[in-house]
């Protein structure tokens, strides 16, 4: 039997292929952590979609026939455009619905703060809390890539291909991937704004100058790092939101219809331009996109815009007309409420009601009852005819002998007991004409039979415009009809973006594709596919966190809130 020779062992050999070994494995580790902290390039964009909050056809008709947008003009005659309707006329629901196709009752984004379940606690809206899919999350399980810059209900990021550049409202300033935010700050060059909300007095003559300034450098950032995000990375969607059209317009639309409103020429002359300058603005931005026959361009706006001019306003309906109620004042004054030594701040031993509202859609009172609030002191057997006993008081302010409303009422308020959050809800009854506002303003009330200035629980607000349910749309690419009129309402938007990168639409969305803007020729070789649901996991909110100092103070701002 012959002997099996042993072979000698190559021991360079064995250290060379272990070595090779680890430098594969240490490249791949790496690849992948530079993937985490980098954005991957696309083949091109295909899609660019733009939301203009606010925006409305009431200034862009006139202008375009002015020949003043020339390439929404262009977009008009070689694609499709019409009315984007939104009920409720509101930023939060509508923009979570134009993501998702689905009305507010199923992404169940209702407003920008929300209660804590089983308390009282006001939270911030976050992305984590939309219980439906959105076009991103579908996108990107197709391996389409997602760049999304400053979209309102963007954070936390809901992009694992691609990037996201949170907006205004998110409790982050952080980005995805992390490293993203210190790229664009090292290639884009913007001016820095010194002066904040508060001390803006330091630096300008009045709040609406640097309000126009801080809003001009943010538009100047979001073009920018649209040309730069979209030219080195190539998202195969590129989203972004702009602002402006929303908060500039309600501030600024008495210049440009100075006709109808009270302004000096001197303010005529200073800001009568301003709203047109901004259409204009993105108009230049979005040349080179319209001019790119391979690129589909989608631009909407969340809700339209119209002037006050001089119809009759309910201050209920229009929040942004006149608010910042006082209602704790009223509270007050009917003996529901304490303040601590003459100041502003409660004292809860020996309150009991106070005002929940201004994160909401509607003012609320709650009643400060024990166990459920903090602080609480009312005993549960007293809630009901407590809630009754308020209601009532409410009921009975008025104003002395000045009829605002049609049947000769002077009533303030119509109070509605409610068997949820808050615990009484609130509707300002009385209207009357933008024009007339200063003339209410000074009127006196009764409260208690007591006699009060009006001026004393209100903050009169000279904004002159307010949200209407009709927006804009705007499509053109190489699918897209031409000069096609068409109307569509925002939960028609997913499922028409889904259709044009070829994936199924599902069937539990309620809107639907827009045919009415497809190529016949298209639509007849791409039929359209269906999947049952994406929301086959339920969608768990996370990240709930109390509403941010910095959040609070940028609603304060556009009105939202007392």
């Amino acid at each position: 039997m012959k002997k099996i020779k042993k072979r000698k062992i190559n021991k360079k050999r064995i250290f060379a292929f272990l070595i090779s070994i680890f430098i594969i494995l240490f490249m791949t580790i790496t690849i992948s952590n530079l993937q985490e902290n980098h954005v991957t390039k696309s083949a091109k964009t295909k899609v660019i979609f733009i939301c203009l909050d606010g925006a409305t056809w009431n200034v862009m008709i006139p202008m375009v026939e002015r020949d003043e947008l020339p390439n929404f003009k262009k977009i008009m005659r070689d694609g499709a455009y019409g009315n984007l309707s939104s009920d409720p006329a509101f930023s939060p629901p509508a923009w979570t619905s134009i993501i998702t196709g689905m009305e507010q009752d199923k992404h169940k984004i209702y407003n920008f703060c929300t209660i804590l379940s089983g308390s009282t606690e006001v939270i911030q809206v976050n992305s984590s809390m939309i219980k439906t899919k959105t076009i991103w999350q579908i996108l990107n399980n197709f391996n389409k890539t997602v760049g999304i810059n400053n979209w309102l209900m963007s954070w936390p990021p809901l992009v694992t291909k691609g990037f996201v550049i949170p907006s205004w409202f998110a409790t982050s300033n952080l980005t995805y991937p992390l490293n993203l935010r210190k790229e664009l700050n090292e290639n884009i060059k913007i001016k820095k704004i010194n002066a904040t909300g508060k001390n803006y007095r330091k630096y300008y003559l009045n709040y609406d100058d640097f309000w126009l300034e801080r809003e001009q450098i943010e538009t100047d950032r979001l073009i920018l790092e649209s040309q730069y995000l979209i030219d080195k990375y190539s998202p195969e969607l590129y989203a972004v939101g702009f602002y402006f059209t929303n908060n500039g317009q309600e501030r600024f639309w008495k210049y440009m219809e100075p006709e109808y409103y009270n302004v000096s020429n001197e303010e005529k002359e200073k800001y009568g331009s301003v709203i047109f300058d901004f259409y204009k603005e993105i108009d230049k931005f979005i040349e080179p996109y319209v001019n790119n026959d391979n690129i589909t361009l989608i631009m909407v706006s969340d809700h339209g815009m119209k002037g006050f001019r001089n119809q009759n306003i309910v201050p209920g309906d229009h929040p942004h007309v006149l608010w910042g109620w006082n209602y704790n004042k009223i509270l007050n004054k009917l003996g529901l409420l304490e303040f601590k030594n003459n100041s502003d701040e409660i004292d809860w031993s020996k309150t009991k009601a106070y005002y929940i509202g201004g994160f909401f859609t509607k003012h609320g009172i709650n009643i400060n009852l024990k166990e459920r609030e903090k602080y609480g002191i009312v005993e549960q057997k007293e809630y009901d005819i407590l809630k009754k006993d308020i209601a009532k008081k409410l009921l009975s302010i008025r104003f002395t002998n000045q009829n605002y409303i049609e049947g000769g009422s002077t009533r303030l308020f119509n109070s509605i007991e409610s068997n949820s959050f808050p615990d009484i809800v609130l509707e300002d009854y009385f209207r009357f004409k933008w024009g007339g506002r200063e003339k209410v303003y000074n009127k006196s009330i009764i409260i208690n039979n007591e006699i009060y200035a009006l001026k004393e629980f209100v903050e009169l607000n000279t904004w002159s415009a307010e949200h209407e349910i009709n927006g804009i749309l705007l499509m053109k690419g190489p699918n897209i009809k031409k000069n096609k009129l068409i109307s569509a309402d925002v939960i028609d938007i997913a499922p028409t973006i889904l259709y044009l990168f070829d994936l199924p639409i599902g069937r539990d969305m309620d809107g639907g594709l827009l045919t009415q803007a497809i190529n016949e020729e298209y639509l007849s070789q791409n039929p359209v596919n269906y999947v049952d649901s994406y929301d086959n996991e339920e969608v768990k909110s996370e990240n709930l966190e109390s509403i941010s100092k910095d959040i609070k103070e940028k609603l304060e701002s556009l009105g939202y809130i007392n």
